[in-house]
């Protein structure tokens, strides 16, 4: 089975290559959902704080699509 850690490049797995990370999965051809998830998985491992913000730009503006309507 492959993960998140085999898809992103292992260069953009540091805090300090956010905006780096950004703008590679915001050109990544995937749907929203699949990047909203590979944002929180690199959230998670490098330890920054995502912000609705930064779901928005890897989704062309589409955050609120990716919300929990539960």
């Amino acid at each position: 089975m492959v993960g998140f850690g085999d898809v992103v490049p292992a260069e953009l797995i540091d805090p300090r290559k956010k905006d780096e990370f950004l703008l590679w999965l915001f050109r990544l051809d995937v749907d929203i959902w699949t990047k909203k998830y590979i944002l929180l998985w690199w959230g998670q491992v490098t330890g920054v704080v995502i912000t609705e913000e930064m779901v928005d730009y890897v989704t062309g503006g589409k955050a609120r699509w990716t919300r929990d309507k539960g």
